[in-house]
């Protein structure tokens, strides 16, 4: 009595089940990345999702759109300069000038070009790793006011 020992062939089905399994992965990963990089290279001349500056969302726009956001917000600060006052007190002595008599600024620019900074340095994994995170995670900045020392 002899056995028939032969090997067991995968059906036909079971075949072109694993290859549309395969292509249908390909096909995933080709969309999924194609779309990541459409994303990316979205934001290479903007500022990445969820940064702010003064609680003033910059995230998506260029830094020509985020300017005009954060000035018109500025012009509106700088115009009250002459009303307010900084009130120095010590002791029992206290003493006031206005800011436009000190000569106060703020540190707009460095701001914007250190807002601008994030995920717009280092190698494509830091790109990446740091967008990734401003996805979830908001990023905030803010400016300071400077005087005149002299």
């Amino acid at each position: 009595m002899s056995k028939n020992t032969t090997a067991i062939k995968p059906s036909f089905w079971f075949r072109s089940r694993q290859l549309l399994l395969l292509y249908n992965s390909i096909a995933f990963l080709l969309i999924a990345s194609s779309l990541f990089l459409l994303y990316f290279s979205y934001f290479e001349n903007r500022f990445f999702p969820n940064l702010f500056i003064d609680d003033i969302q910059v995230g998506g726009y260029t830094k020509e759109e985020a300017r005009d956001r954060l000035e018109k917000r500025l012009i509106t600060r700088q115009e009250n300069w002459p009303e307010r006052r900084l009130e120095i007190s010590f002791q029992e002595s206290s003493s006031s000038i206005s800011l436009q008599e000190i000569e106060a600024n703020d540190n707009f620019d460095e701001v914007l070009a250190e807002a601008f900074l994030v995920g717009h340095q280092g190698n494509f994994w830091q790109k990446f790793l740091t967008f990734t995170k401003s996805s979830f995670q908001k990023q905030r900045f803010y400016t300071q006011i400077s005087i005149n020392e002299e």
